[in-house]
């Protein structure tokens, strides 16, 4: 039995978004890598005042001010990839109700059924 195009329409489409964010995450990779790094140098430099004198006040205040910092890099990366992450929950709920779709309408019909009519038109696309 055939897939109707209804379906098979809407897996290009679900696929095509999903490519769509990844592109968009990996476009934003060097930020993400920047703002690693950023990290990593605010931790080396915590880590520095944490083997000198911690009980230092001036030390302590300088180790909060460096958490903040970090809390503050944390939120830009949070803000450049969650709305990619969150499209590409919703693209698995949208994947998860087309199966359902589909095995509601065609009853006998096997995961590997659906995958081979419907993977020649999403590969490489």
């Amino acid at each position: 039995m055939k897939l109707d195009q209804i379906y098979i329409n809407e897996a290009i489409r679900i696929r095509q978004e999903y490519m769509g964010s990844i592109k968009n995450i990996l476009r934003e990779e060097n930020i993400l890598k920047q703002k690693k790094s950023e990290i990593d140098n605010i931790q080396n430099g915590m880590e520095e005042i944490v083997e000198s004198d911690i009980h230092d006040i001036t030390k302590r205040l300088k180790l909060n001010e460096e958490l903040i910092k970090i809390e503050r890099i944390i939120r830009i990366i949070q803000e450049k990839i969650r709305p990619h992450y969150e499209n590409i929950e919703q693209l698995r709920k949208d994947a998860d109700n087309l199966f359902t779709s589909i095995t509601e309408k065609y009853p006998n019909i096997t995961k590997d059924d659906i995958e081979e009519q419907i993977a020649p038109y999403i590969q490489f696309k």
